[in-house]
């Protein structure tokens, strides 16, 4: 009753890659390395364009919010086949909550962060961010709590920074402020593309 084990078989490898915010100017060097060494690259259109250079004799997965986890189900048999993967997000993975399904299904994936819109935006403006209130909306779980915070935050006159998400853009922030009371006069800067030509 004896097993023979293929023991040529090597285990692949995931890397859930931050690729920055869209200019590939802002890949860092180890990205780069990585997504060059790797077999299979799966993301969304706008973290693919950020690296699209690099893409040649790659096997390409272009996830969209339908195909999500079939995506990643390919990404785990091309894994299990002994073939290194690279899971891209735009900007920093570990500044939105989807890190955390991604390294729940992936166990021992490693993860090699970006540089974030966030940190970009905040240079531009001068700002210092452990000054500042940091919220990201670009979550899968509930935002009415991030509301709140938002509303609090400015309401004690604290500088927000906020990372905007499909269920909560630019023009939901502003009513949601203006409707609980926040004068519509408020200074805001708005970046959308920031470190693109357009």
């Amino acid at each position: 009753n004896g097993r023979l084990f293929d023991m040529t078989k090597k285990s692949g490898s995931i890397y859930i890659v931050g690729v920055g915010p869209g200019s590939p100017a802002y890949l860092t060097s180890q990205a780069r390395q990585i997504i060059e060494q790797s077999d299979v690259i799966a993301g969304y259109e706008l973290s693919l364009n950020a690296v699209r250079e690099l893409l040649k004799h790659k096997i390409v997965l272009v996830q969209t919010v339908k195909n999500r986890n079939e995506i990643l189900d390919i990404v785990a048999r091309e894994k299990d086949k002994g073939k290194s993967c690279s899971i891209l997000r735009v900007g920093d993975p570990c500044y939105s909550s989807g890190i955390q399904e991604l390294l729940g299904r992936f166990k021992g994936a490693r993860v090699i962060p970006g540089i974030s819109s966030i940190q970009v935006a905040s240079a531009r403006l001068g700002l210092v961010l452990e000054e500042t209130v940091l919220l990201t909306f670009h979550i899968d779980a509930d935002i009415e709590t991030v509301k709140l915070e938002l509303l609090n935050s400015i309401k004690e006159s604290k500088i927000a920074v906020v990372l905007v998400g499909l269920r909560f853009m630019p023009k939901d922030v502003a009513g949601f402020l203006v409707s609980n009371g926040i004068d519509s006069k408020l200074p805001v800067t708005i970046y959308e593309n920031l470190t693109l030509e357009n």
